[in-house]
């Protein structure tokens, strides 16, 4: 606060006015004489990075109004003034102030460009990529395209954007950027089933009659649990498969010797009757 001295006023025989720091009077009446002071408050603007304001520091009578502008630098946006002013006009850029008390104020501005984050789980690109793979600062309005690649025997399991699941695809686009987004490519490995039947209802193997489902290379063995099942007078024995795939088209006998699962597969047990003659 800043006091400054703008003259005096009187009466009687002291004359009316004047803006001088003495006066000489000659008394002939009562009189008054008033030294008059003004009152000034000091406004202090300044801005962050990225940006600039009209008005930086002065001295302004009390009950004055000014005004202060804030200016973004090229690719910047101003955010909001904090300090000593209003909460109802600190996101203007262009604010007007009543000087009724000294103020600071200090102009933020951030970015005028949206970000797309994106990334892989896991993070090592061995089961795939995700390209552009670094941050991407767009202007608003425009567009983002995003490309997921599984590398060999791996899949795109899932994105997950903006925290949500989203149905896999090598391609994901971001039309008309108005706020940050992030994108995520959440990557497995490749897998393949195996249907396993007999010819035999009453049988039981491993893996189980119907569908099994493999990653790419597990090691698999597969068996006829029960040969032989005596019903009565008659008997059934494995004797042995028909596979496809991965698994030898013929053999004999209830396992099969290990193998990579690398492709869709079938097992067939085949099994025939056997009867007692006494």
């Amino acid at each position: 606060t800043q006091y400054v001295y703008s003259g005096w006023t009187g009466t009687g025989s002291t004359p009316a006015s004047g803006a001088g720091t003495n006066v000489s009077v000659i008394v002939a009446t009562n009189s008054t004489l008033t030294w008059n002071w003004v009152t000034y408050y000091q406004l202090q603007a300044s801005a962050g990075t990225n940006g600039a304001v009209s008005l930086t520091n002065g001295w302004f009578a009390a009950n004055s109004n000014v005004t202060v502008n804030a200016i973004p630098d090229t690719g910047f946006r101003f955010d909001q003034w904090t300090g000593d002013i209003p909460s109802a006009i600190s996101s203007n850029a262009q604010v007007a102030l009543a000087m009724t008390q000294a103020r600071t104020l200090v102009a933020s501005f951030s970015s005028n460009r949206v970000t797309v984050t994106p990334a892989i789980t896991p993070v090592d690109s061995s089961r795939g990529t995700i390209s552009p793979s670094t941050p991407q600062q767009l202007l608003p309005g425009s567009d983002a395209t995003f490309t997921i690649t599984a590398s060999n025997h791996s899949q795109i399991a899932y994105l997950v954007v903006d925290g949500l699941h989203v149905t896999p695809t090598n391609v994901y686009t971001f039309t008309n950027l108005i706020q940050n987004h992030t994108i995520s490519a959440v990557f497995s490995t490749e897998t393949y089933e195996i249907l396993i039947s007999s010819t035999y209802q009453g049988s039981d193997s491993e893996p189980a009659s119907g569908l099994a489902t493999y990653e790419w290379n597990a090691s698999v063995t597969c068996r006829a649990k029960n040969s032989p099942i005596t019903q009565g007078s008659t008997r059934y024995v494995c004797s042995g498969w028909i596979g496809t795939g991965d698994i030898a088209p013929v053999g004999t006998g209830i396992v099969t010797t290990a193998f990579s699962v690398t492709t869709n597969s079938t097992i067939s047990w085949t099994w025939l009757p056997e009867f007692w003659l006494d």
